[in-house]
Order: C-alpha cells, then sequence, then structure tokens
C-alpha cells in the first residue's frame, strides 16, 4: 500500500507522516506521537492567522466605534462628551498597527489622536478640513485593516493617497 501526501514535504517529513498514518489504520498508533515538524509548523501558522483574524476582527470593531462618535461630532461639533471616550479605542489601534509593523498606519493614528484632542479642547468649531483631513485617514484605515483582514499585502501610504491615474472628468460633464 503506498501512501502519498497532498502538501509539499521533504521525502523524510513524507516518510514519517505515512508511516504514522498506516500505524493508525493498523491500530498501532502510540498515544504520545513525536514531534512532528511539518505539523507543528502548519499548527503554528494556522494559530498565527487565527491571532491575526482576531486583531483585524477586534480593530474593525474598534474603527466603527470610533466612525461612529466622529460621525456624531462632525454633525453636532458642541458634543464633546464622547470623544475622550475613543481615545483608548485609538490607543488599541495604535497598538496592534505597532504590533503588525505598519508603521504608516501607526503614525496616521497618532495624527488622529492628536486631532481628538483639539477637538476636545477647541473653544471654536474646527475647520471642516480637519474633520475632512480625519475622515479621509479613518476611512483608509478601514481599506487597509480590510486587506489585512483578506491576508493581502496593503500599502497604508498608497491606500491613503486619492488614486490620480483615472482621468478627471470636465466640471461641466458632472451635472
Amino acid at each position: 500500500q503506498t501512501c502519498a501526501l497532498p502538501i509539499p514535504a521533504s521525502p523524510e517529513q513524507s516518510r514519517f507522516l505515512c508511516a504514522r498514518l498506516q500505524a493508525a489504520l493498523s491500530g498501532r498508533l502510540l498515544r504520545t506521537a513525536p514531534e512532528i515538524p511539518l505539523l507543528d509548523k502548519m499548527a503554528r501558522e494556522a494559530q498565527e492567522r487565527l491571532v491575526l483574524e482576531q486583531v483585524v476582527a477586534e480593530m474593525q470593531a474598534n474603527l466603527r466605534d470610533i466612525e461612529q462618535v466622529l460621525d456624531a461630532y462632525f454633525r453636532d461639533p458642541t458634543e464633546r462628551r464622547e470623544l475622550q471616550g475613543i481615545t483608548p479605542k485609538v490607543h488599541q489601534l495604535t497598538g496592534a498597527m505597532s504590533m503588525l509593523g505598519e508603521n504608516a498606519a501607526r503614525d496616521a493614528l497618532a495624527g488622529i489622536e492628536a486631532a481628538l484632542e483639539r477637538f476636545a479642547q477647541a473653544a471654536e468649531v474646527p475647520a471642516q478640513a480637519e474633520f475632512e483631513a480625519v475622515a479621509q485617514v479613518l476611512s483608509a484605515l478601514g481599506f487597509h485593516v480590510a486587506a489585512l483582514a483578506r491576508g493581502e499585502a496593503s500599502d497604508f501610504a498608497a491606500v491613503l493617497q486619492p488614486r490620480r491615474s483615472a482621468p478627471q472628468a470636465a466640471p461641466e460633464t458632472l451635472t
């Protein structure tokens, strides 16, 4: 009887796994298994994917909460109470981005945090341009985190920049 593995492995790993499978089929498999390097690696990678999925889900939830509070604030800038409540969520996002080595996203979040402090302490309503800049960064973070969730490589700086490759329509054609 032959044993073929559907995963690429070294000949040594293939022989070892085939012998273990044959022992299991014949009832001779020991309860304590020796180390299986390929399976250890696969288990570690699966664990890393699960952790990343959990981190990304938490990041997405934090982004939703932050966007919700800021949306309410942008509609009525006199309502500043909730702004301080989202600071810990921004800190969590910053820490997650740092842990993932996403330095550009981490730095952008530092800018969001500084803007939140200005918004919370402003004597006057901040300029619309400040609101738009914060919204643009949060939107880019959303796209970036979604790409991370799909396991795709994402360049935050590129996501942050508006695409300029599409031809611009003449103003009269937009109406």
